[in-house]
């Protein structure tokens, strides 16, 4: 067996240590090794191409570029380049995701162009070969900030055949970054929804603080510390479906708090389903469409085995029912326009059925669709099981500007993303400040507090601890 080459070790350890407690808090870990499904590891590698490729010729030897070292079970040991690293742009914040399912490994990664000008990238490796990297931030010009990436795995029903279930599993890389220009600084997050362990070839890019324009306080607040504005947090929510995100709002100052959801897939598919059903039966008049309608909620059913019986019973009335209904009302309306519109009643009955076991209060929900193809591209290869992916964003709570008063700003939130705590350095010391409900029952922060015996606390090990206490929190 051959020795493995230093930074792989180095990886290694780190990731040891992670693993073992005594490195950053979990929500800011990036993944950098992962273990494949035949017993390989994966290890990220930076550095000039010159030394971790002595003898390549794809760039020069000064220029900063990212590797992918495999460790297969056997032994052996193969370091591949990252593609679109050898240009002349500075890549860096790395995160690998491994897919089973496909058994690919994607990468997302920041690569900057310039001082003033950066993109997010996603790329796969599979069976020793890359596909090539696709830009998933939307915008090329504005600086974009360490993307923060949490990943989340779920499995669906897609439909039934012969009585049994077809399955399939869905992987979410869910990315959050800030980024600059002219007009200030804006939060920004995406979901790469890889159906089957295949990404669909878009991926929709949102600006989370504009979501909440409507909700926000009009005062606007004086000029908002860029420490704090550039600590934005993504972390795993309440269940195996969703995550958290906080961030503030650039131009009042105050905290955001949100609820990324994946909603069911059998939402989306059983949608789509009934749409091309509806095209398709609905010129045959009312025993075509009542007959539709039986058959609607026998698939439901079936469909849903996962579910509470009650509830998705229900679902299937309801579904079957409104579809009765709207031929009722006007029995010669144009099948298409039809079949449209009771898609989106099918989304909004599954997802006030289905989206939400937890009985969440929110401000303001939005629901995102992650189709088979990109909006207005038509037709096309897209996402391989021609599922429609249904994100649900929930504005969950506004607080007043955090007290903070220094630098190395941190953002720790809670499972449900309905409390936050924000640390920060100031004259040699660690301060933090918890979100609390003041006497007149309006939202607050505790005074801050300085962290006991911080100075003998490893930085790795006081984020830890401020972890685990805001998440502790309901």
């Amino acid at each position: 067996m051959s020795p493995l080459p230093r930074p792989f070790l180095l990886a290694l350890a780190v990731a040891t240590l992670v693993a073992l407690g005594f490195g950053p808090a979990p929500a800011a870990a990036a993944s950098q090794t992962v273990l494949g499904d035949e017993g390989e590891l994966y290890s990220i590698v930076q550095g000039p191409y010159g030394e971790l490729f002595p003898n390549g010729a794809a760039a020069p030897a000064k220029s900063p570029v990212l590797a992918i070292d495999t460790l297969s079970a056997d032994g052996s040991h193969t370091r591949t380049l990252v593609p679109g690293t050898e240009d002349p742009e500075v890549d860096s914040s790395p995160t690998m995701v491994f897919e089973e399912s496909r058994g690919t490994l994607y990468l997302v990664w920041e690569s900057k162009l310039n001082p003033t000008t950066s993109r997010l990238l996603l790329a796969g490796l599979s069976n020793g070969k890359w596909n090539e990297a696709i830009e998933i931030s939307g915008d090329v010009a504005p600086l974009k900030g360490e993307p923060r990436v949490v990943v989340t795995r779920d499995r669906y029903v897609k439909t039934v055949v012969d009585g049994e279930p077809v399955k399939e599993s869905r992987t979410v890389i869910h990315v959050l970054w800030w980024e600059e220009s002219d007009s200030g600084t804006g939060v920004y997050y995406t979901p790469v929804v890889l159906a089957n362990g295949r990404y669909a070839g878009w991926n929709p890019v949102i600006s989370l603080d504009d979501l909440a324009s409507a909700d926000k306080s009009s005062t606007k607040s004086a000029e908002v510390p860029s420490p704090l504005l550039h600590a934005p947090s993504l972390e795993k929510g309440r269940d195996a479906s969703s995550v958290v995100a906080g961030l503030v709002d650039p131009s009042t100052g105050e905290m955001l708090l949100f609820e990324l959801r994946m909603l069911p897939g059998e939402i989306g598919a059983l949608a789509d389903r009934f749409r091309g059903q509806v095209i398709e039966i609905g010129r045959c008049g009312p025993t075509g469409i009542s007959k539709l309608a039986d058959k609607m909620r026998t698939e439901i059913v079936e469909t849903g085995t996962r579910f509470n019986r009650s509830v998705i019973g229900l679902f299937a009335r309801q579904a079957a029912n409104a579809l009765e209904d709207d031929f009722a009302k006007d029995p010669d309306r144009d099948p298409a326009v039809r079949a449209g519109d009771f898609r989106g009643q099918v989304i909004e009955i599954g997802t006030g059925l289905l989206g939400d076991l937890h009985g969440t209060r929110y401000l303001r929900s939005q629901t995102v669709e992650v189709g088979p193809t990109a909006p207005g591209q038509g037709t096309g290869d897209g996402a391989p099981d021609g599922v429609t992916h249904l994100l649900q964003i929930r504005l969950l709570l506004i607080l007043p500007p955090p007290p903070i008063g220094g630098t190395n700003v941190q953002v720790f939130l809670s499972e449900s993303g309905e409390n936050v705590l924000v640390s920060w350095a100031q004259d040699g010391k660690v301060f933090y400040s918890e979100s609390s409900t003041a006497n007149d029952g309006k939202l607050a922060w505790t005074d801050p507090r300085p962290l006991v015996g911080a100075d003998d606390i490893p930085p790795g090990e006081i984020a830890e601890i401020l972890h685990d206490r805001i998440r502790r929190r309901p």
